[in-house]
């Protein structure tokens, strides 16, 4: 659970400093359970390390730095709920550090307990249920909390070369071509500049693409950001059709964590004391 904490500081302390707007904070926690989601959602997290280097264990054990910061996120709303908003995780963290230290470590075994008897009961039940047992966590719960909402169909930020998740483009092996695929409708900026599905990429910025060349250019395209200047060079039917254009922040539809516009003011202020206390 340590390594998932420390990534769930992390990317908090990115909000927490204004370097992230809270909207890309809430991105990366729903990126966090897209990745938790890839792995077994009922393993319990204390006998994974007890047992890490045996199957199944070791091949979920990446999972701590999603579902492990998760777990974290969790803890954090728990303790500003339960303190009024006077209490958090770092502190948790904090007062553990001045009870335990380099001289005198905690025992691994003992800390959950260790945890609660600081705390407050409510953590004792979580962390029997989704820690050391086996109960995935429905994070509505939590969200619910502090105002937010999980919205399907919203629209999403997403870059140049995928949808969320999903790749736009794909390969004709035995032409030797790339071309979009049909999620390319799905991506605004392509769709406000007229590209198709199964237009033929040729060129991005001068570089010919072909099999060889294609995943050093589109590693290039995934770092492309609003403002740069690109030239594309596409071929439909036979047609070679230009795109010299400006980059624009490019969206997508897709499930995104937002504020409700119908939140309590007990929930705005429990989501203020998480971010900003």
């Amino acid at each position: 659970m340590y390594e998932g904490v420390t990534e769930y500081f992390a990317t908090l302390f990115q909000v927490n400093q204004d370097l992230v707007s809270k909207q890309e904070f809430y991105d990366k926690i729903m990126d966090k359970i897209q990745s938790a989601s890839g792995y077994d959602d009922t393993m319990s997290f204390t006998t994974m390390s007890e047992n890490i280097l045996e199957e199944p264990y070791a091949s979920n054990y990446i999972n701590v730095y999603s579902k492990g910061a998760l777990i974290g996120m969790c803890v954090d709303i728990m303790l500003r709920e339960e303190s009024n908003g006077h209490r958090g995780i770092l502190s948790l963290m904090k007062e553990l550090s001045m009870k335990y230290g380099v001289n005198k470590p905690f025992e691994d075994d003992k800390l959950i307990d260790e945890i609660v008897a600081m705390t407050y009961p409510s953590l004792r039940d979580f962390f029997d249920r989704h820690v050391i047992g086996t109960e995935p966590i429905d994070y509505n719960e939590f969200f619910n909390k502090v105002g937010l909402k999980v919205e399907k169909g919203a629209k999403v930020e997403t870059n140049y070369i995928l949808n969320g998740n999903q790749i736009i483009v794909a390969a004709d092996p035995e032409k030797g071509t790339i071309f979009f695929n049909d999620s390319v409708s799905q991506n605004s900026f392509w769709h406000d500049n007229g590209v198709l599905p199964n237009d033929v990429i040729k060129k991005v910025n001068g570089e010919e693409v072909t099999l060889p060349t294609a995943n050093s250019i589109f590693q290039k395209v995934f770092m492309w950001k609003p403002g740069e200047d690109i030239e594309v060079v596409l071929n439909r039917n036979g047609e070679d059709i230009v795109i010299k254009t400006t980059l624009t922040q490019s969206y997508t539809s897709g499930t995104a964590l937002v504020e409700n516009p119908n939140a309590t003011p007990e929930q705005i202020a429990l989501r203020k004391a998480w971010l900003k206390g």
